[in-house]
């Protein structure tokens, strides 16, 4: 979902107790009514990758179950036409 030439960065930064793993993105974004449903099993949205490669609808729910599972949250700020972070804050 992220163009050829823009960039997607990964980081991990130590907070108060726990890790913060942050991934953020130059790319399409994704509109704010669709954000509740992002993490949902086979969840389609309007935002299409971008090269050639197809979608499941299956890796956001996958990351929230294992996130869920190992008692991390998952947050997510997106603006269309800007890009998308995500975050996994394990405490």
């Amino acid at each position: 979902y992220t163009p050829a030439g823009k960039k997607v960065t990964v980081s991990l930064a130590k907070e108060n107790a726990g890790l913060v793993l942050t991934i953020a993105d130059e790319g399409v974004g994704i509109a704010a009514d669709e954000l509740p449903n992002l993490f949902t099993r086979y969840a389609r949205i309007s935002s299409k990758p971008t090269g050639g490669e197809t979608s499941t609808g299956l890796g956001l729910s996958i990351v929230k179950r294992l996130a869920d599972e190992l008692g991390a949250e998952v947050k997510v700020k997106s603006t269309p036409g800007e890009g998308s972070t995500f975050w996994v804050v394990f405490s």
